[in-house]
């Protein structure tokens, strides 16, 4: 009864790990097929958590054909993982779309980047906050508020609600309520802040004066 039993309990682990990984993507590509190139490097993002593990993997996709797929790579002199993607096609005019492979909750998410394919084109580097996610926040700056004109505002958009949402210039961080899926930053000193989302998702803003 006991060999049965270990004999079933075998087979149900076998069964788990046959479903897991005909759940992974098979995203192929003919290199020798086309002409052009076009390549990036950047971090991908899903529900505001930075993926971080090797079999992770990015497709980019011209309707339904694959054009180009990547896994993650660690970059040690940054400490984070990025996709090194080349992208191919034989036209300058069609738009390239992605989806985001996680291997740790093994879904499939379509990103909301779309790029027009542009001969030798690149995109992003391991200093650079160039990324390929879902969601995407959305911010918008005024440089200059009307009753000072040397501050101004970013206020960010985002489609998850209680997200930690941060502002961080010169060691300052800032801090926003993120309970309604947007928040407001005002009274800015002019420069360059970094805007951070579950100290995941980053990005570049500057503000300055308006001629």
């Amino acid at each position: 009864m006991e060999n049965k039993n270990t004999l079933i309990v075998i087979i149900i682990m076998c069964l788990i790990s046959l479903r897991l990984s005909a759940q992974a993507p098979s995203w192929q590509v003919n290199e020798n097929e086309f002409e052009y190139t076009m390549t990036m490097v950047a971090f991908l993002n899903v529900n505001a958590t930075k993926l971080s593990d090797t079999n992770d993997m990015i497709g980019a996709f011209v309707g339904n054909e694959c054009r180009g797929v990547a896994n993650l790579i660690y970059a040690a002199s940054t400490d984070n993982y990025f996709a090194y993607l080349t992208v191919f096609s034989n036209s300058t005019s069609e738009n390239v779309t992605f989806k985001i492979y996680d291997s740790n909750n093994n879904t499939i998410t379509i990103a909301d980047q779309t790029f027009p394919f542009e001969i030798n084109k690149h995109y992003g580097s391991i200093e650079s906050d160039f990324g390929i996610s879902k969601p995407t926040p959305r911010y918008f700056k005024k440089n200059v508020l009307t009753c000072d004109t040397s501050k101004g505002a970013i206020m960010v958009m985002f489609e998850q609600d209680n997200v930690s949402l941060t502002l961080e210039k010169d060691n300052q961080i800032l801090t926003a309520d993120t309970s309604k899926e947007k928040a407001q930053f005002e009274n800015l000193e002019m420069g360059t802040y970094v805007l951070k989302i579950n100290d995941s998702f980053q990005k570049t803003i500057t503000i300055e004066l308006e001629n």
